[in-house]
This record gives C-alpha cells, sequence and structure tokens, in this order.
C-alpha cells in the first residue's frame, strides 16, 4: 500500500504571523458579547465566529476572558496569546504555534 500525505486546508482566518511567520499564528476573530455561553459560533472566508458571556463595557476583562477562553480551548498558556483590533474585528496572535497546530487544536 502506498502512503499518501494529504496538506491540511487551513481556512483563511488562521494565517501565519507576517512578524513571525515559522513560529506564530494570527487568529482572526468576530466576538459577540453578551452571549448565553462562551463558544465558537462558526466561520467565513474572513473570521472565526465566536460567543463570549462578559459584557464589553469593561473591555480589560472582556478582552482577557477571550484570551483565556482561547487558552483552555487550545491547550496553551495564555501567556502565549495576545489581542490585537485588526479592521472590524480582532487579531488573536498565538506565540510558538504553527498555523497548521492552531486549526488542530481550534476544529
Amino acid at each position: 500500500h502506498e502512503m499518501r500525505k494529504y496538506k491540511l486546508r487551513i481556512p483563511s482566518f488562521i494565517r501565519r504571523d507576517p512578524d513571525d511567520p515559522s513560529k506564530s499564528t494570527i487568529i482572526y476573530l468576530d466576538v459577540k458579547y453578551n452571549q448565553d455561553s462562551n463558544c465558537i459560533t462558526g466561520f467565513d472566508d474572513k473570521r472565526l465566529f465566536v460567543s463570549m458571556k462578559s459584557a464589553y463595557e469593561d473591555e480589560g476583562k472582556a478582552n482577557k476572558l477571550l484570551i483565556h477562553f482561547f487558552s483552555s480551548l487550545m491547550d496553551i498558556s495564555y501567556l502565549n496569546l495576545s489581542l490585537g483590533l485588526e479592521d472590524d474585528g480582532f487579531a488573536l496572535r498565538v506565540e510558538g504555534m504553527d498555523y497548521e497546530e492552531v486549526y488542530l487544536r481550534i476544529k
């Protein structure tokens, strides 16, 4: 039997970090606050959709909870995650993890 290698089809909302392409990944997010639960609700070509229970009025606390949600989801230290603004959503930077590994952990 012949072994075949299949490449993963990584959605376009997960990209190599242009500043550190070999070791870091960016996930583009569309976050809705004041929802019933903390969960991933879907995606499109540009963003991963996330619902969070927290209110956005306290921006610092809401961002910290979002980082901790992804830390738990991906089984990675929250210290490896940082959040930035990108156009009409967030960009979550995952340090020390290739984009294929990020995809496998959140899919």
